[in-house]
């Protein structure tokens, strides 16, 4: 987890930071929220007259999460978390297939939790590799 984030932002009261790896956002009286930017699948700016700053980001599992930036910030808050994004897939990639040739490892094509070339059965999932064992 680096400790520099690529892009530092207020708006009011909030405070938001993004780094490669996930965005944190504080309201002195709510607290600290931290998502990280694998499970971040929305980013909705709002409109500049009606709810200027607000920016919402909604995670794969359907939660959303308000961050107030700079209305004239925002486009460049959203780009940087894309960025962001496709930086850490690119790592996660060749991370696990780095991981997946020192160990003899592949992923499941159901859970794409890594597993044993051999395998003929997920053990994380339960899904059986080849069809016709399970039949």
């Amino acid at each position: 987890m680096d400790t520099e984030p690529i892009l530092k932002t207020s708006y009011g009261l909030c405070k938001t930071w993004i780094y490669k790896d996930r965005v944190v956002i504080k309201f002195p009286l709510a607290g600290e929220q931290s998502i990280r930017i694998d499970q971040i699948a929305s980013i909705e700016l709002s409109s500049f007259f009606l709810h200027p700053g607000t920016v919402i980001l909604e995670t794969t599992g359907g939660q959303k999460y308000d961050a107030n930036v700079n209305p004239n910030d925002q486009k460049k808050f959203r780009d940087t978390i894309y960025q962001a994004q496709q930086l850490n897939k690119i790592c996660s990639k060749e991370t696990s297939e780095i991981i997946s040739e020192d160990r003899n490892k592949k992923k499941c094509p159901f859970c794409a939790e890594l597993i044993m070339l051999e395998a003929k059965k997920c053990r994380f999932c339960g899904e059986f590799l080849d069809k016709s064992i399970n039949q």
